[in-house]
């Protein structure tokens, strides 16, 4: 019984089903029979009735990927007869479309090395635009980092713009309030309308800077319409203080516009006319003498008519 020949794989060829086990096996590549990193089993194993062989070779890479190139399996096998016959059968080179691990392998790499370079152009990128808003700052579009307790960088949605300053004197309630159990008043320094939020806030008594009883927001609060903020700042002043005329009190914000900071002051006098509410008192005590002298006019006009009328009955009848 002849063999039946079958590739399993590039460098292997099995002998199917022969009989007997009388069989040699040689490979030709091109033209040329190879003998070299050729394995061949050493005998037929057994398989009911008949016998299987098979025969590996080992190629390089670029031949079997050259698709002019034959691999040639010839079988010579013993027949009835005592005669010899030779059986062949042949694979042609791939011709490039094989695919084998190391090049999945080179693949990987390539696309690790194709991810590094896109992770470094996105860092190169991103220093660029860094760059580009830290210069634009000194063109007003964009605000300077801030070097302190942190940094600070701001990307403006609008114009700069320069606070306005006001300070507001204590109301007459809080000085003249009879519940009032300390001596002292406040006044309250406004900020407003101003953009980006870096602002900061001093005050100063007759030119010196007071830093005790003073009390800022901790942060400029924004509004949601306009874009713009705004800040408050208190300091408590003693009444006497606020009460002499040769007193003043500043309120300084110092803002910045990207580039240098900016003062604002608003400066206010301590009042040169007493309080509103001793004015209510001299008012109100000239109303009660008033009143008292009326009330006296009226009792003297009773009692001047009431003698008069007395007067007149005590009078002879002519």
């Amino acid at each position: 019984m002849e063999p039946n020949l079958l590739f399993w794989r590039i460098n292997s060829k099995n002998q199917i089903g022969f009989y007997p086990d009388h069989v040699s096996i040689t490979w030709i590549v091109g033209d040329l029979e190879k003998k070299d990193d050729v394995a061949t089993d050493p005998y037929a194993t057994e398989n009911g009735e008949t016998f299987n062989i098979s025969s590996r070779i080992k190629v390089l890479k670029k031949d079997w990927r050259k698709e002019s190139n034959k691999f040639t399996c010839k079988v010579t096998y013993y027949t009835e007869g005592n005669v010899y016959k030779v059986k062949s059968a042949y694979i042609n080179g791939t011709g490039g479309g094989g695919f084998e691990p190391e090049d999945y392998l080179k693949s990987s790499k390539t696309m690790k090395l194709a991810y590094g370079v896109f992770i470094a152009k996105s860092a190169l990128y991103g220093l660029v635009i860094l760059v580009y808003v830290l210069r634009k700052g000194s063109s007003g579009n964009y605000a300077k980092l801030e070097f302190g307790e942190g940094t600070k960088l701001t990307v403006l949605a609008t114009n700069i713009t320069l606070p306005k300053v006001k300070i507001l004197p204590p109301s007459p309630k809080e000085i003249c309030s009879q519940n009032k159990t300390d001596k002292w008043s406040t006044l309250v320094c406004l900020a407003t309308g101003f953009y980006p939020d870096h602002v900061s806030v001093s005050w100063k008594v007759n030119g010196k800077e007071i830093q005790d009883n003073v009390s800022t927001d901790t942060s400029a609060q924004q509004d949601k319409t306009t874009l713009m903020y705004h800040i408050s700042s208190r300091i408590k002043i003693n009444d006497k203080d606020w009460m002499d005329p040769k007193n003043n009190f500043t309120c300084i914000v110092h803002f910045f516009n990207g580039d240098d900071y900016i003062t604002v002051t608003n400066t206010i006098n301590s009042p040169k006319v007493k309080p509103k509410g001793l004015k209510l008192i001299g008012f109100g005590y000239i109303i009660f003498l008033s009143k008292s002298l009326l009330y006296a006019l009226i009792v003297a006009g009773v009692v001047c008519k009431l003698k008069f009328s007395a007067q007149k009955k005590q009078l002879p009848e002519d």
